[in-house]
């Protein structure tokens, strides 16, 4: 069973054992998600930019300590050139976060998703949340805890895709609040609410 909660707040109130985030390449200082991460991290990201070991070029990613926030460890998520930062890149970073979380044996994880700035939110952003991560361990039948953390509106599109995915979505997603109470995935009314 995936346990499916949606915040939108900020990455310090997502305890967890892998926080993973995106960064842009050529982001220097980074901004966003990752500017958050590496102010709560004293700059400890933009001296990994700095030293060469972070540069956000899609398919690169780098995984730090996470010291002052309630993680075990961050997983940095290279999205590429800020043109290029659409769903496709949205999809690839996930893919390759997948891949890494799983090789770390991680099933307690928040992914802080891309918000207003710099680039926007890809309009196919939830479907391909849903594509990317949701389907692929749902159809594995995998256990997880998982936080998304985003804006609100992106949130609630990535909630009505969950309510209308079939099988095998609906058979191994539940939606939970923050503190882990079940939340219907069906609207009041629907079958299964």
């Amino acid at each position: 069973m995936i346990r499916l909660a949606l915040s939108s707040e900020g990455p310090d109130t997502a305890p967890c054992g892998t926080l993973v985030v995106g960064m842009l390449a050529g982001e220097r200082p980074p901004k966003g998600e990752a500017g958050w991460v590496d102010w709560r991290l004293g700059g400890a990201l933009s001296r990994a930019i700095l030293a060469g070991r972070v540069d956000g070029a899609a398919g690169s990613c780098v995984l730090m300590p996470a010291k002052k926030l309630p993680c075990a460890r961050i997983l940095v998520m290279g999205l590429g050139h800020p043109t290029e930062a659409k769903g496709r890149a949205l999809g690839a970073a996930i893919d390759l976060a997948r891949e890494k979380l799983a090789g770390l044996g991680e099933t307690d994880f928040a992914i802080a998703l891309p918000g207003d700035k710099p680039t926007g939110v890809p309009k196919d952003a939830a479907e391909t949340i849903g594509r990317h991560l949701l389907i692929p361990l749902a159809a594995a039948a995998r256990q997880a805890k998982i936080t998304l953390l985003g804006p609100t509106e992106l949130l609630n599109d990535v909630r009505e895709w969950v309510r209308n995915a079939g099988d095998p979505v609906s058979t191994h997603v539940v939606l939970a609040d923050r503190v882990g109470n079940e939340i219907p995935a069906a609207r009041p009314g629907e079958a299964g609410a």
